[in-house]
Formats: C-alpha cells, sequence, structure tokens
C-alpha cells in the first residue's frame, strides 16, 4: 500500500521552482538575453550564428538538386540518351529500358538525401538558434534554398550552349556541392 503523502507541507510556486528565484513576486520564466538586439544577439552567439548559417547552405543543396532533377529531363543529350518511344501497352510510369530503371533507382535515392535534409535541417536551426533571431536563421535556410535552386538551371542553361549533347556534367556538378557541405556536416 503506498504511503500517504502530507500535502500541508507543500508550498504553491515554491516547492516546483528549481531555484526559488522571484522577480516581482513572480517566478523568473524567461532569460534576459531574450531581450537582446538583432546585432547583439549575433555578436554574442557568434558561433551559433555561424554554425547555423553553415547549415543552411547545405538547402542550398537541396534546392540545387530538385531543379537539375527536374530540368534535366528537357536536355538534348539526356533525351537522346534515356528516351526511347512509349511502347502503346505500356503505362507512362513503367521503365521501357533497363536506362530507365537506372535514372528511376538515381530518383529516389537522390531525393531520400534531400528529404532528410529537408526534414531534420529546420528543425535544428530552430533548436539551436537564439530565441530573438530564430526567424532570420530560418530566412537563411530558404534563402539558400532558393540560391540552389536558380543555379540548377543556370548549370543546365550554360551545358546547353556550350556542348548540348553532353548530360552528364550537370550531373556530376552535384559533387561540388557535397564536397562544399561535407566539411560542415563533419
Amino acid at each position: 500500500m503506498a504511503d500517504k503523502v502530507d500535502s500541508s507541507t507543500i508550498q504553491p510556486q515554491v516547492s516546483h521552482m528549481e531555484d526559488g528565484f522571484k522577480h516581482d513576486n513572480r517566478p523568473v520564466l524567461k532569460s534576459t538575453l531574450g531581450d537582446l538586439g538583432l546585432l547583439t544577439t549575433i555578436k554574442s552567439f557568434w558561433k551559433v550564428c555561424l554554425v547555423c548559417n553553415l547549415m543552411c547552405i547545405a538547402a542550398g543543396v537541396n534546392g540545387f538538386q530538385i531543379t537539375l532533377d527536374g530540368n534535366i529531363i528537357a536536355s538534348r543529350g539526356f533525351a537522346s540518351h534515356f528516351g526511347s518511344p512509349t511502347p502503346p501497352e505500356t503505362t507512362p510510369w513503367t521503365p521501357t529500358t533497363p536506362r530507365h530503371g537506372d535514372w528511376a533507382g538515381a530518383k529516389i535515392l537522390a531525393g531520400m538525401g534531400v528529404g532528410y535534409i529537408q526534414a531534420t535541417l529546420p528543425s535544428y536551426v530552430t533548436e539551436w538558434a537564439p530565441v530573438n533571431i530564430r526567424g532570420a536563421m530560418l530566412f537563411s535556410y530558404g534563402f539558400w534554398n532558393r540560391i540552389g535552386s536558380f543555379l540548377g538551371p543556370l548549370v543546365l542553361a550554360l551545358q546547353e550552349r556550350v556542348d548540348p549533347l553532353n548530360y552528364k556534367t550537370p550531373i556530376l556538378t552535384q559533387w561540388g556541392f557535397l564536397a562544399l557541405i561535407l566539411p560542415i556536416f563533419i
């Protein structure tokens, strides 16, 4: 049988506070660091801001990956290598050649990587960023994502001017982005 607790000794507001500090007869629930301005917060927490911004550069990889994979199908070289007439008895999503299966597998693997970053990175930034600049840090994520989204079609357009049948060089440029973010994640 459980022992009975004497409720007459429990003091509200003091028994559950860690240190019992009070300000104007109220428990202290917020740090005074939340009242700092934007520049003061950045100067005070410069390492956290640096890490959050470096992590947000990985969002550029997301934007690049998504737009490159979505736009490369318009490349003449890619279409000539992977394109083939679809037999009437197949559905549009059925691979008609073994090369289509390779492309579908690569898209799934790339999509998983992009999905992992998109699922974890904003949460990581939100958790680490100081409260008063959290919105600016999340804006940085969106900013780098848009930069990457701009660079994907740009690389494809430049490659189309130089060598319209070479579709592999734009795909290989993704390794440059990975080389950029690898030291950040390590």
